[in-house]
């Protein structure tokens, strides 16, 4: 083995330009108080505690690199395209979003998943492997929070389709799946029609996972809430809150 060192200086310098760069380009974005197709996919508290304004978990290290990653494969993939419209911001119902691509017609999101992820999301993968019920298939589907995402964006442009690209983060190898949209349609509206009410109401609901993963506080965007009864969240926001408070308790009775 060749003898080195650790920099664990240049380690720390890669890491604070990737964070005063991505700082930047967050205090630039002005956030707009309307649900987010990206966020479709989330538990009904975590989107309305967004909607209103109350701050995220800050980013960590780890995932200020996987985002880095994320727009180096979807910049690469929309140069490869050459899409008739990249980034196109869209609403629909009251929730905005950007279109990665848009080409001949059809609706392009492109996600960047790393190779752990892949085999999960390939259909020609007929591999299994072992859990407690027995066997079961590798391919898994597309995931749903991105479909849902799309989704919306297909409803805004009036699309009877839409196409999901996973990207290996590794070699750009891509998997394409295109969906139609009344795979998800009903669920897009009654989300929307969840949240709406909820704000109407001015109360934070109880919290409720939409699948199993979300209720692991790692994977939370707001982590010190879901362990939380509506009651005592309705107090932590009006104390550490109160513009946030104000928001979704205005005009209520």
């Amino acid at each position: 083995m060749i003898n080195s060192t650790y920099d664990t200086d240049v380690r720390d310098s890669i890491v604070r330009l990737m964070r005063e760069e991505y700082e930047e380009k967050s205090a630039l974005h002005e956030p707009s108080g309307k649900m987010s197709a990206s966020q479709l996919g989330k538990p009904i508290l975590e989107q309305v505690l967004k909607i209103i304004g109350v701050p995220q978990k800050p980013v960590d290290d780890y995932t200020l690199g996987l985002f880095r990653r994320g727009d180096s494969v979807e910049q690469n993939l929309i140069e490869l395209m050459k899409p008739d419209e990249a980034q196109k911001e869209i609403e629909y119902k009251g929730v905005v979003g950007l279109i990665d691509a848009i080409k001949n017609g059809r609706i392009y999101e492109i996600k960047s998943v790393k190779n752990s992820q892949y085999k999960y999301l390939d259909p020609e993968n007929i591999k299994q492997y072992r859990t407690a019920e027995g066997m079961a298939k590798m391919y898994k589907g597309v995931k749903r929070s991105h479909a849902l995402q799309a989704g919306l964006y297909a409803l805004a442009e009036g699309k009877d389709e839409f196409t999901i690209i996973y990207a290996s983060a590794d070699d750009l190898r891509t998997i394409p799946h295109t969906i139609k949209v009344d795979e998800v349609k009903d669920e897009i509206n009654n989300i929307i029609d969840e949240v709406n009410k909820t704000l109407e109401k001015g109360v934070l609901p109880p919290f409720v996972a939409k699948e199993g993963w979300q209720t692991d506080a790692r994977y939370s965007s707001y982590p010190e809430w879901i362990s939380l009864s509506p009651e005592t969240a309705m107090i932590k926001l009006k104390n550490q809150y109160p513009d946030a408070y104000k928001k979704l308790t205005k005009g209520v009775k």
